[in-house]
């Protein structure tokens, strides 16, 4: 799970929130498979963060993508450290790296802190960068993801939004 709009430095950045591998399923995949849960171990990678937009930001866009996963995966090297480096995350070049090339579904959500208000005395206002350009709404090509705001997996585009169920909020399967 990533969020797309994390504030830094006066711009928008992605925010690993948790990567999950080595996800199974009870039963075989079929085509009369329905309602299968998927298993989820509980040593994940990157372990949940749970979404908290910060109070007065915009809404922030959560991205659940699952891919299929080479048999006998392990994660990176350059990757060990992902829990304590969670911004900046490049899921284009995580797949890439990963050898992660088939995108099997994809959803997202946008969550929003209306739950607090800020204190009327407070004598500092925070101030929050634009809203990331949308894909139709033009920008300078280098979106969150790191490639113009396009996942690009086994050189087929992968639109993170083309999927209308959550997921359980993993990243990888295992066969």
């Amino acid at each position: 799970m990533v969020d797309l709009d994390v504030p830094r430095n006066d711009t928008r950045v992605p925010l690993l929130h948790w990567l999950a591998t080595n996800v199974t399923r009870p039963v075989p995949l079929s085509a009369n498979t329905t309602g299968a849960s998927l298993v989820v171990p509980s040593n994940n990678s990157v372990p949940y963060l749970q979404p908290s937009p910060p109070v007065g930001d915009i809404p922030h866009s959560y991205t659940f993508i699952l891919m299929q996963q080479p048999r006998n995966f392990t994660l990176p090297e350059q990757y060990s450290d992902l829990a304590d480096n969670r911004v900046g995350f490049n899921i284009t070049q995580f797949a890439a790296d990963a050898n992660l090339t088939m995108g099997l579904a994809a959803t997202w959500m946008t969550v929003q802190n209306v739950t607090e208000t800020e204190n009327e005395n407070a004598t500092s206002t925070s101030t929050f960068p634009p809203a990331r350009p949308s894909e139709t709404g033009g920008g300078d090509g280098d979106g969150p993801l790191g490639d113009g705001g396009k996942l690009e997996v086994g050189g087929k585009a992968f639109w993170a939004g083309m999927s209308t169920v959550l997921l359980a909020g993993v990243f990888a399967v295992a066969l």
